[in-house]
């Protein structure tokens, strides 16, 4: 808006008419956000490849852990019938351990919840265990108060679609594995991490878009103008050649043809690409991705452009290991146990991450420094008399 002191030199010096049509500006192209429908889970992960690739990577790493059945003093139950036991090596007729767990693990990082159908027997043992897909799954309470002991107590039924009809299944929930991770707000059925992912999802498919729209037109960037400004121009053309020409043109070149009976010029214009920022801001709107389901980002070549290293891998893989993915996947176990009810017959499934070669890494470490003090002490022992205590605290056992 024009204040006083300039409107009023404008009209002192006569030019006000002028003054407000040469500070007049527009603001061309789109200047409102367009945002993706975070409500729409699956089609972001189907559609956007970097969620896809951080999801799918988290869920393969979950499902690496080996199941282990312990007791309650934590020692390793040897495989003697127990039908979970059975579920381990075989949870249902299409998938082995690893595919459950990966396909539930997905679903839990892209939605906050996952099912696993987990029908009792006559005897209240679990016959198998089958994923389900947490797509329009709705999730029925019982409006009971807080004070339940069973999860039965708080939801009343699981309503699975079972096709595209909106028809639904209702599943007990005695009979279904349920995890949710915590949104602060909800004891069941929470919020999705992606609604917090939502600009940098928006972001990352503007940037697909634009960089698709530039290459298709490489070369259709310019300025077509007369070469003269006289009435006549070259000879003209009817409708019907005009259409001939124009058919003719669209067949041969990718894009919109003009044709008209004018002499043209074409003046080409080029825009240095690098100059949009397009890379830099699809590599931070990926680390947020990264950040946010807890990996690091030297586990995907380190898309900052920097020196990426065999060390750097490693190293983000034990760190994403070590701070998430075995912490998660604990949980998960923890969960399967309870909700199994293996706690009640004092056994305990637990995730073992022992076969991963980079945190075996550490364990070796750990044992070629232990050998060294004990050689250490060796030594010390020919020369002195040591107690017990004493030997102890130079292993610092």
């Amino acid at each position: 808006m024009k204040n006083d002191l300039t409107g009023f030199i404008g009209r002192l010096l006569g030019f006000d008419g002028f003054y407000q049509r040469s500070f007049t500006t527009q603001q061309l192209g789109v200047t409102v956000p367009d945002w993706v429908n975070t409500s729409d889970l699956w089609v972001l992960y189907r559609e956007i490849p970097e969620l896809n690739t951080v999801i799918n990577r988290y869920a393969k790493m979950v499902a690496s852990a080996n199941p282990i059945v312990r007791d309650k003093m934590g020692a390793v139950v040897d495989p003697n019938g127990h039908w979970i036991f059975k579920l381990i090596d075989r949870p249902n007729a299409m998938q082995s351990w690893g595919d459950v767990m990966t396909m539930t693990a997905i679903n839990k990082a892209l939605t906050n919840n996952a099912l696993i159908f987990a029908p009792k027997g006559t005897l209240g043992n679990r016959q198998n265990l089958t994923p389900i897909a947490w797509n329009n799954v709705k999730v029925q309470g019982t409006g009971k108060d807080l004070r339940q002991t069973t999860i039965d107590g708080f939801i009343k039924e699981f309503l699975v679609p079972v096709s595209n009809t909106s028809t639904f299944k209702s599943f007990d929930p005695l009979e279904m594995i349920y995890f949710c991770d915590p949104d602060g707000i909800s004891l069941f059925n929470t919020e999705s991490k992606l609604q917090a992912l939502r600009y940098p999802l928006s972001n990352i498919a503007a940037q697909y878009a634009k960089r698709n729209v530039l290459l298709r037109n490489l070369f259709a960037l310019g300025i077509l103008s007369t070469e003269s400004n006289d009435m006549q121009g070259a000879l003209p053309l009817d409708s019907a050649g005009k259409k001939e020409i124009l058919n003719d043109l669209k067949q041969r070149h990718n894009g919109e043809v003009a044709v008209t009976d004018k002499r043209m010029r074409w003046e080409p214009m080029s825009f240095p690409t690098k100059d949009l920022m397009l890379f830099e801001e699809l590599t931070a709107d990926k680390i947020a991705l990264i950040d946010h389901f807890g990996l690091n980002i030297n586990m995907f070549g380190n898309p900052t452009g920097a020196g990426s290293t065999y060390a750097n891998v490693e190293n983000g893989e034990k760190q994403a290991y070590n701070s998430t993915i075995i912490p998660d996947t604990e949980i998960m176990y923890d969960g399967i146990t309870k909700q199994l009810g293996l706690d009640k017959e004092g056994l305990y499934l637990t995730p073992s991450f022992e076969h991963i070669s980079v945190l075996q890494q550490d364990k070796n470490k750990d044992a070629q420094a232990l050998l060294s003090r004990a050689q250490a002490l060796e030594k010390i022992a020919m020369q002195l008399t040591l107690t017990d205590d004493e030997k102890k605290l130079i292993l610092h056992l």
